[in-house]
């Protein structure tokens, strides 16, 4: 699971890494990283979308 927020939003950022969320950079090109955080999580198979559990 991918995503992303600002730098600023401080809480969604420490909701992100108490939930298991670690840095990644940016999966969009051009973000500034001085502006933008991506970051990333792997879940377990049944938590994942059907979609990507067919694959």
């Amino acid at each position: 699971m991918l995503l992303e927020t600002g730098m600023r939003n401080q809480a969604a950022l420490a909701l992100y890494r108490a939930t298991g969320y670690r840095l990644v950079p940016s999966y969009v090109p051009g973000r500034d990283p001085q502006v933008n955080r991506a970051l990333a999580k792997s879940l377990p198979a049944e938590q994942r979308p059907r979609e990507s559990r067919d694959l």
